[in-house]
């Protein structure tokens, strides 16, 4: 009965941690176009441009950083 718990919650869980991510990523990109507001007028665009990376895209961005450090290490370690 327990285990079986286990496999009904297990994926709820996974999802509301998902969510959770999700969730803080826009309250800190709510945050930075605060922060952009009191931006030069001139640096102003480009903090936009940078608070408005939709979260799929950061993810992508993300993943992209850890393969180049993974690289990176490799050729380090050769």
């Amino acid at each position: 009965m327990r285990a079986a718990l286990v496999f009904i919650f297990l994926p709820f869980f996974l999802l509301l941690a998902a969510c959770t991510k999700q969730q803080w990523y826009g309250g800190a990109q709510s945050n930075q176009r605060q922060q952009c507001l009191a931006e030069p007028d001139y640096k102003y665009d480009t903090c936009m441009q940078r608070a408005n990376i939709d979260y799929q895209e950061y993810q992508r961005l993300r993943a992209s950083l850890y393969e180049d450090d993974d690289s990176a290490f490799e050729q380090e370690a050769q």
